[in-house]
Protein backbone atom coordinates (compact mmCIF):
# COMPACT_ATOMS: atom_id res chain seq x y z
CA UNK A 1 0.00 0.00 0.00
CA UNK A 2 1.68 3.23 -0.90
CA UNK A 3 0.32 6.72 0.11
CA UNK A 4 -0.11 9.85 -1.78
CA UNK A 5 3.85 10.92 -1.48
CA UNK A 6 4.83 7.73 -2.74
CA UNK A 7 5.49 5.83 0.50
CA UNK A 8 4.94 2.88 2.09
CA UNK A 9 2.24 3.12 4.68
CA UNK A 10 3.77 1.55 7.95
CA UNK A 11 1.25 0.45 10.56
CA UNK A 12 2.20 0.60 14.58
CA UNK A 13 1.20 -1.28 17.10
CA UNK A 14 0.15 0.29 20.29
CA UNK A 15 2.07 -0.73 23.45
CA UNK A 16 0.51 -0.50 26.94
CA UNK A 17 2.71 -0.72 29.96
CA UNK A 18 0.95 -2.49 32.77
CA UNK A 19 2.94 -1.17 35.41
CA UNK A 20 2.19 2.51 34.40
CA UNK A 21 -0.64 4.10 36.69
CA UNK A 22 -3.66 4.79 34.95
CA UNK A 23 -3.85 8.32 33.43
CA UNK A 24 -6.37 10.38 35.53
CA UNK A 25 -9.26 12.48 34.19
CA UNK A 26 -8.59 15.29 36.57
CA UNK A 27 -5.37 17.36 35.10
CA UNK A 28 -3.47 17.94 38.20
CA UNK A 29 -2.47 21.46 39.77
CA UNK A 30 1.84 21.89 40.38
CA UNK A 31 2.18 24.04 43.04
CA UNK A 32 4.09 27.46 41.70
CA UNK A 33 7.70 27.87 43.37
CA UNK A 34 8.42 29.89 46.44
CA UNK A 35 9.24 33.82 45.27
CA UNK A 36 12.36 34.87 46.61
CA UNK A 37 10.85 38.33 47.22
CA UNK A 38 8.74 36.85 50.02
CA UNK A 39 12.02 36.45 52.06
CA UNK A 40 11.92 39.40 54.63
CA UNK A 41 15.22 41.47 54.32
CA UNK A 42 17.84 40.57 56.55
CA UNK A 43 20.02 42.93 58.98
CA UNK A 44 22.95 42.82 56.89
CA UNK A 45 20.50 44.89 53.85
CA UNK A 46 20.83 47.31 56.84
CA UNK A 47 24.43 47.06 57.57
CA UNK A 48 25.71 47.53 54.17
CA UNK A 49 23.47 50.89 53.85
CA UNK A 50 24.44 52.34 57.51
CA UNK A 51 28.18 51.70 56.26
CA UNK A 52 27.39 53.12 53.18
CA UNK A 53 26.21 56.25 54.45
CA UNK A 54 29.32 56.71 57.03
CA UNK A 55 31.44 56.25 54.23
CA UNK A 56 29.76 58.94 52.29
CA UNK A 57 30.15 61.10 55.55
CA UNK A 58 33.91 59.74 55.09
CA UNK A 59 34.57 60.86 51.75
CA UNK A 60 32.90 64.49 52.09
CA UNK A 61 35.18 64.93 55.15
CA UNK A 62 37.98 63.73 53.31
CA UNK A 63 37.34 66.40 50.40
CA UNK A 64 36.53 69.13 52.80
CA UNK A 65 40.23 68.53 54.42
CA UNK A 66 42.24 68.11 50.76
CA UNK A 67 40.41 71.00 49.66
CA UNK A 68 41.89 72.94 53.12
CA UNK A 69 45.24 72.02 52.49
CA UNK A 70 45.22 72.24 49.02
CA UNK A 71 44.57 76.47 50.09
CA UNK A 72 46.79 76.32 52.63
CA UNK A 73 49.56 74.76 49.70
CA UNK A 74 48.51 77.62 47.08
CA UNK A 75 49.39 79.91 50.35
CA UNK A 76 52.59 78.86 51.12
CA UNK A 77 53.83 78.75 47.08
CA UNK A 78 52.43 82.70 46.95
CA UNK A 79 54.62 83.55 50.29
CA UNK A 80 57.44 81.07 48.29
CA UNK A 81 57.59 78.54 51.49
CA UNK A 82 57.85 74.90 51.17
CA UNK A 83 55.03 72.80 52.49
CA UNK A 84 53.72 69.23 52.93
CA UNK A 85 50.20 70.76 52.31
CA UNK A 86 50.09 69.22 48.48
CA UNK A 87 50.70 66.17 49.55
CA UNK A 88 48.51 65.89 52.17
CA UNK A 89 45.76 67.82 50.41
CA UNK A 90 46.21 64.70 47.47
CA UNK A 91 45.99 62.15 49.95
CA UNK A 92 43.24 63.32 51.32
CA UNK A 93 41.00 63.69 48.09
CA UNK A 94 42.32 60.05 46.81
CA UNK A 95 41.04 58.76 50.30
CA UNK A 96 37.54 60.73 50.44
CA UNK A 97 37.47 60.08 46.60
CA UNK A 98 37.43 56.26 47.22
CA UNK A 99 34.93 56.33 50.59
CA UNK A 100 32.35 58.08 48.13
CA UNK A 101 32.67 55.14 45.32
CA UNK A 102 32.91 53.00 47.95
CA UNK A 103 30.04 54.45 49.44
CA UNK A 104 27.67 54.41 46.07
CA UNK A 105 28.17 51.06 45.75
CA UNK A 106 27.54 49.46 48.98
CA UNK A 107 24.37 51.88 49.19
CA UNK A 108 23.52 51.14 45.46
CA UNK A 109 23.37 47.12 46.10
CA UNK A 110 22.22 46.86 49.65
CA UNK A 111 18.98 44.52 49.60
CA UNK A 112 15.86 46.94 49.66
CA UNK A 113 13.43 46.63 52.28
CA UNK A 114 10.02 45.31 50.08
CA UNK A 115 7.67 45.16 53.06
CA UNK A 116 5.13 47.04 50.15
CA UNK A 117 5.46 45.34 47.07
CA UNK A 118 3.05 43.82 44.19
CA UNK A 119 5.14 40.82 42.43
CA UNK A 120 3.72 39.00 38.94
CA UNK A 121 5.37 35.39 39.09
CA UNK A 122 4.67 32.57 36.55
CA UNK A 123 2.58 29.54 37.42
CA UNK A 124 2.99 26.37 35.75
CA UNK A 125 -0.02 24.05 35.84
CA UNK A 126 -0.34 20.75 33.97
CA UNK A 127 -2.91 22.03 31.11
CA UNK A 128 -0.67 25.39 30.31
CA UNK A 129 0.42 28.23 32.39
CA UNK A 130 -0.87 31.19 34.18
CA UNK A 131 0.62 33.84 36.13
CA UNK A 132 0.27 34.76 40.27
CA UNK A 133 -0.19 38.28 41.26
CA UNK A 134 0.74 38.98 45.22
CA UNK A 135 0.55 42.03 46.89
CA UNK A 136 1.99 42.76 50.18
CA UNK A 137 1.77 46.16 52.42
Amino acid sequence: MLTTFGLPAVSVPVFEDSSAPAPSSAPAAVEAPASSDSVPPTAGGRTRTYVGLGLLGFGAIGVTVGAGFLDAKNQAISKNHSSDAGTVSAVSFALGGAAFASAIVLYLTAPKDRSAALTVSPAPIASGAGAILQGTF
